[in-house]
């Protein structure tokens, strides 16, 4: 077995362990937090390869998109990818984040 297969074999095994191939699972959807970065397009594809229904969600802090948040725009519009993307405030007050993911 080659790494690619290795590391495709042992991500299933999580997808199974945490349920997200069982038939409780209807709707076949898994979300990631999708950065824009090789890991998370990888598990994003890898997901796609067995027939999951990406729900992707970046966060980004507002005033400071990055070239990330926009690969993960690309890459889901090219995958067909549900995304969501959510904009943290500038300020570092717990309660101004906590109000923004409420």
């Amino acid at each position: 077995m080659n790494l690619q297969d290795e590391i495709k074999k042992e991500i299933r095994n999580q997808f199974v362990k945490m349920g997200f191939l069982s038939e409780k699972n209807k709707d076949k959807k898994i979300c990631i937090c999708l950065s824009g970065g090789v890991d998370s397009t990888i598990l994003g594809l890898v997901a796609t390869h067995m027939k999951l229904n990406v729900v992707a969600v970046t966060y980004y802090r507002e005033g400071f998109e990055s070239s990330d948040l926009n690969q993960a725009k690309i890459t889901c519009e090219k995958m067909g990818w549900e995304h969501h993307i959510v904009k943290l405030p500038k300020s570092d007050n717990p309660k101004e984040i906590k109000n923004t993911l409420n």
